[in-house]
């Protein structure tokens, strides 16, 4: 691939957007499983990596995601949140197919966080939705 330098160009200088945080109440939620992702070689900000499963909730006409690690053993998050909504845990030795429960209804318990979010030197505080946990619809 050879490079290309354009030296007579314009780009829109536009306004920033905010950061954008989905307004969502603290508590049980109706939602749907619209997919998950998954996400390999995360940098974990200490030098090392790992793989994680982004979950996108649908909740009304919001999408809340969450992440968990794509590890699925008794002991993790992704485990027993898969458990909830098939209604049945995996089985030990199997490969888990995300699609399995895709567009599946659960309830998910939304809290929030306080975290900052910075750019540009710019700090904002911000109350960030998380996922806390995932239970069978109703």
């Amino acid at each position: 691939m050879t490079e290309t330098a354009v030296k007579n160009f314009k780009i829109g200088v536009t306004e920033a957007k905010k950061f954008e945080v989905v307004e969502i109440k603290d508590g049980i939620h109706e939602a749907i499983l619209i997919d998950l992702e998954l996400q390999v070689n995360v940098d974990d900000g200490k030098g090392g990596k790992f793989d994680q499963i982004l979950w996108n909730f649908k909740v009304g006409e919001k999408i809340v995601q969450d992440r968990s690690s794509a590890l699925i053993n008794p002991n993790t998050k992704a485990y027993s949140w898969i458990k909830a909504i098939l209604g049945e845990a995996p089985k030990i030795g199997t490969d888990f197919n995300p699609l399995s429960i895709q567009n599946s209804k659960c309830q998910i318990s939304i809290k929030h966080k306080d975290k900052t979010h910075s750019f540009n030197g710019n700090n904002e505080k911000l109350s960030m939705p998380y996922v806390s946990d995932v239970f069978p619809p109703k």
